[in-house]
């Protein structure tokens, strides 16, 4: 659970750094 609550807290500020819309 923790390592999922993780993963989802990592995607979260890849979106809000808008890294993930530059690796797209």
């Amino acid at each position: 659970v923790l390592a999922s609550k993780t993963k989802i807290y990592m995607v979260l500020e890849y979106v809000k750094g808008g890294e993930l819309f530059d690796k797209i």
